[in-house]
């Protein structure tokens, strides 16, 4: 009763602005709001009429401020991103955006000559960044396509603060799902809680967001059926997921960490 009064709760414009101003003192400027069993349950308790998602031209438009500045939160990604590219060919980067990463780890991590980095994300953005990169002539070394399936056979597979946004589990069938696995995974700006699978709401201000956080155990049992070992971990400080009035859902630090495919798995 009290979960299902907090999820109505979570259409309400009134306690939207009582919670910015009460959690807008917290490190992590999102809100969120309710737990729920799946997408769809979240997407039917977001307020009517509001944006929902990044696939729209006004998303596509964000963070473009970002395409020549390193995040600190980047720097352990690029710390075995450095280490092993020089061994790859190819780098599927899930939900970069217009080339974030792409643009701005250039600036710290010699691209190998030759290198293919593709990213994956929604049409809107896929579109954008396509732009971006034809002004930035970088469209030899640079492409965008909209469906994961392109990651068959890439040698790093990035996702850095994009694998909440959708469904759980997406993330190891659409990787069972391929005929030649990646052989590096770095995750990043992930939600994990200790023990805790679950849906919730991300009210991003310029839109709304279903938003999955993963057990620890969930996700580490679900990358060794897929044969990856965990090579590192790490926490990012400054990134947590609060949700309203649910102190047993928080995730106090997200996390990221470096999983390698086994050579029998390869």
């Amino acid at each position: 009763m009290r979960n299902a009064l907090i999820n109505q709760l979570a259409k309400s414009s009134t306690l939207r602005r009582v919670r910015h101003r009460l959690v807008g003192r917290y490190r992590n400027p999102n809100l969120y709001t309710g737990e729920f069993g799946s997408f769809a349950e979240a997407r039917a308790a977001i307020p009517a009429g509001r944006p929902v998602g990044y696939d729209s031209a006004e998303m596509a438009s964000w963070y473009r401020e970002r395409l020549d500045a390193v995040q600190p939160e980047d720097y352990p990604v690029l710390f075995w991103l450095a280490r092993v590219v020089p061994e790859v060919k190819t780098v599927f980067d899930f939900g970069g955006h217009v080339g974030l990463h792409y643009f701005s780890w250039q600036r710290l991590v010699a691209w190998p000559k030759g290198l293919r980095w593709t990213v994956g994300e929604v049409a809107a953005v896929v579109e954008a960044g396509r732009a971006v990169a034809r002004e930035r002539n970088a469209e030899g070394s640079l492409s965008f396509t909209t469906e994961v399936r392109d990651a068959n056979g890439a040698g790093v597979f990035v996702a850095s603060g994009s694998v909440q946004y959708l469904e759980p589990g997406f993330l190891w069938h659409a990787l069972g799902a391929l005929e030649r696995r990646p052989r590096h995974l770095l995750f990043n700006k992930l939600p994990v809680h200790e023990s805790r699978d679950f849906v919730t709401i991300q009210d991003a201000g310029a839109s709304f967001h279903p938003y999955s956080v993963v057990a620890r155990g969930t996700l580490e049992h679900e990358l060794a059926r897929l044969g990856y070992e965990r090579i590192d971990a790490w926490k990012n400080p400054g990134l947590d997921c609060l949700v309203y009035l649910r102190r047993d859902l928080h995730v106090s630090s997200y996390s990221g960490a470096y999983w390698r495919l086994r050579e029998a798995s390869a």
